[in-house]
């Protein structure tokens, strides 16, 4: 999947409840605005907006020589993540890699 990628971010720390550590990682893509009617939501837009993946933590150390934006091939699995199955970016094809 190609897709024109802003930037990615990790948000590591402690749960203010739980006092527990967690880390969500996210990739921040531009996605074409889908017009469409939908049950009682009409969509209309005309562009790109900025859509959040899922980014595997450990991943995140591959995107640190890119330089963003950039048109990136990725690669994605589906993972059991937080109690569901989610698609969740692990790399990107290095070999495909393009300043956007």
């Amino acid at each position: 999947m190609k897709i024109s990628v802003m930037g990615v971010k990790l948000v590591a720390g402690l749960s203010k409840e739980s006092q527990q550590p967690f880390e969500i990682s996210r990739l921040l893509c531009m996605v074409p605005i889908e017009s469409g009617k939908f049950k009682s939501v009409t969509i209309t837009g005309h562009g790109y907006e900025l859509a959040e993946m899922e980014l595997d933590p450990a991943s995140i150390h591959m995107f640190s020589n890119v330089k963003f934006p950039a048109s990136l091939e990725l690669i994605t699995e589906q993972c059991f993540y937080r109690g569901k199955f989610e698609t969740i970016v692990t790399a990107f094809n290095k070999n495909m890699a393009k300043v956007a």
